[in-house]
């Protein structure tokens, strides 16, 4: 009788601990795979035997074309973050 009645006591603490079961949510780092391809620039193909106003035009798209790589680059920073 008092081995039963110890197996029935586990039985039930066993059943006790059945009903105590929590969901726990552990944030897990994941690396970020952003991948922002880096443009070729206007000024890199420049020639030797272009005039002033020519390169100058040059510059300022690569001006423009190396703004819009940077957001590009902070957009993609940011969504890592």
């Amino acid at each position: 009788m008092k081995k039963f009645l110890s197996s029935v006591f586990i039985v039930f603490l066993f059943a006790g601990c059945a009903n105590n079961l929590r969901e726990v949510h552990v944030p897990v780092p994941v690396k970020c795979q952003v991948v922002v391809q880096k443009p070729q620039f206007h000024f890199d193909s420049a020639k030797k035997e272009m005039t002033i106003f020519e390169k100058v035009k040059l510059l300022v798209a690569e001006r423009l074309q190396r703004q819009a790589y940077e957001a590009e680059l902070e957009l993609a920073l940011e969504s890592c973050s």
